[in-house]
């Protein structure tokens, strides 16, 4: 009988100590996704036990983790959850993964720079670093300039391209949040405002002057295009328009975790929607899955703890 407890023990533990398989859906998007209350190191638990490599893409689109690049170990803990380095994750920074300098961490373990393009098939995605009023960023025209000139050269190959059919632009930031009229109607799309960002050093340097005109030519060819930001979840859960142009504009992100350790274990404030200004309704996560009947990619905001 001992025996017998001692194997059940251990064959327990061993299960629950191996990752979840996730395999429902073709992409998964993840945003401020960061576990409130610790050094600063950690995702939000609900995330952290989960094997993310049978998702087609896994977008993480930024403040992984509160203090993402304090300790290089914070990225390794990141790598070993996600493969940052694997072509189908793709990181568009946010202030927090970037707060403490460092930024040498982040692409030695990506083997990447903070934006740049990517083409498969007929599916094109670009992720841009959106941070650029971080004390970072903010006087660096010549880094600006070179994000823009690299974004601008992408959007030129896809309208060339008569084979891309899809447009992703990945964000941390929703810097688009008041490129068209129906988004301006909205009196906060994510956690803070971000459309005023200048992305280049001019006058006019917002998105909406920089960028829109181009991607509304590129949707008016054909190629069903897509603004993805990942800097939702303190106030709004999800967010999603299709705007005039036909452009389609999503949120996402969780922020749930900062009621653990305060008065509830469950991730909900019982009978409030608010703790200290935060939205607590069920956080959500973005997903996207191709639709071979439309030829379209088709989303879904479904709660975190039916990601498995």
């Amino acid at each position: 009988m001992i025996v017998r407890t001692v194997i059940f023990s251990f064959l327990f533990l061993l299960s629950c100590s191996q990752k979840q398989t996730l395999t429902e859906h073709d992409i998964l998007v993840l945003g401020h996704i960061y576990q409130w209350h610790t050094e600063g190191n950690k995702i939000d638990e609900r995330l952290e036990n989960k094997e993310y490599a049978a998702f087609k893409e896994l977008w993480l689109l930024g403040d992984l983790c509160s203090e993402t690049t304090r300790e290089q170990a914070t990225l390794e803990y990141l790598d070993e959850i996600f493969d940052l380095s694997s072509n189908s994750t793709k990181w568009a920074v946010g202030n927090h993964d970037i707060r403490n300098g460092n930024l040498d961490y982040i692409s030695n373990t990506t083997g990447r720079p903070l934006y740049y393009g990517s083409i498969e098939d007929n599916l094109a995605i670009y992720v841009l670093n959106s941070q650029m009023q971080h004390y970072l960023f903010k006087d660096s025209c010549a880094y600006k300039q070179l994000q823009d000139q690299d974004f601008r050269s992408f959007l030129d190959n896809i309208s060339k391209d008569n084979d891309i059919k899809h447009l992703f632009v990945l964000s941390h930031n929703p810097i688009w949040s008041d490129a068209e009229e129906s988004l301006r109607e909205y009196e906060l799309i994510g956690n803070a405002q971000a459309g005023w960002i200048d992305m280049i050093c001019e006058w006019n340097g917002e998105f909406r002057n920089q960028y829109l005109e181009t991607l509304i030519e590129i949707q008016r060819k054909g190629v069903e295009v897509h603004c993805v930001s990942g800097d939702g979840g303190q106030y709004q859960k999800s967010f999603y328009e299709t705007a005039e142009s036909g452009i389609n504009y999503y949120v996402t992100g969780i922020n749930n975790s900062y009621v653990t350790g305060i008065n509830d274990s469950n991730y909900t404030v019982s009978g409030s929607q608010l703790k200290d200004g935060f939205n607590t309704n069920p956080d959500s996560i973005l997903v996207f899955d191709y639709d071979t009947a439309s030829k379209r990619y088709l989303h879904k905001f479904i709660p975190v703890e039916n990601l498995r």
